[in-house]
């Protein structure tokens, strides 16, 4: 009698066979890719986005050098951009390869009639309502924004009053306007910052890029130039001309 053989045990080799058919090396699987690139995408997405949704104002987080796993807010905007034009392009070649799937589960009539298109009406429906009510502003969308909105004011209460920089362009300005807006000479800007280790290389260089290259915030530089006593400078000079003339 002979036996039967099925589909897997044809694929194995037989007993004693010194040389079996080695597997078939498998292609690129294009759709694994796009599944995989989507998630991983749509998981920087939600990371990004729910620091950015707690993350201050830009004036206060670039001010006091606010980070989060040591990336600013300007790199998780840009991270959180990034990962939004990856899943379109992802989403993009999921559909490209299972463009037929889809279109079969919307139009397929397996029981009834019209099986797909209460689920489809459903979720045009509710993408139309969050829409809707994020624009114009109606509960319980706007509640979302109001939670934002008082989060980003939580980081802005300082007792110093020093959360906010004094003006939207002080964090552009050179080192002797920065100086004049700290309300101190430059020289004892410099006389402060030298004493702290942050010594001038190029007074023409903005704030921002010193506080940068020295790894602090402009916060703490505007409180280093205020904690220099007015006129140190002219009292040094003062003090020496005294010691030259005695």
């Amino acid at each position: 009698m002979k036996k039967k053989l099925s589909l897997c045990s044809a694929a194995e080799p037989a007993p004693g066979d010194e040389n079996p058919p080695k597997p078939r090396e498998r292609r690129f699987n294009w759709r694994g890719f796009a599944s995989l690139a989507t998630g991983f995408a749509f998981l920087i997405m939600i990371v990004s986005g729910v620091v950015l949704y707690v993350a201050p104002r830009g004036r206060v987080a670039n001010w006091t050098d606010w980070t989060v796993m040591g990336l600013g807010k300007e790199e998780w905007s840009d991270l959180h951009m990034a990962a939004g034009i990856l899943l379109v392009a992802a989403v993009a070649l999921h559909l490209f390869f299972n463009w037929r799937v889809l279109v079969h589960y919307v139009c397929s009539r397996p029981a009834r009639p019209r099986a797909r298109l209460r689920e489809l009406l459903a979720a045009c429906v509710l993408t139309v309502l969050v829409v809707a009510g994020t624009i114009g502003e109606l509960p319980p969308f706007s509640g979302i924004e109001k939670v934002n909105t008082a989060i980003k004011d939580y980081w802005e209460r300082d007792p110093d009053h020093m959360a906010r920089a004094p003006s939207t362009w002080v964090q552009e300005a050179n080192l002797p306007s920065f100086a004049a807006w700290a309300g101190v000479s430059f020289a004892d800007m410099m006389t402060a910052f030298e004493e702290a280790g942050y010594p001038v290389e190029d007074p023409l260089m903005s704030i921002s890029e010193f506080a940068r290259h020295h790894r602090v915030s402009p916060k703490e530089l505007f409180a280093l130039a205020r904690s220099q006593p007015a006129g140190a400078s002219d009292q040094g000079k003062t003090s020496d001309d005294r010691a030259l003339n005695d």
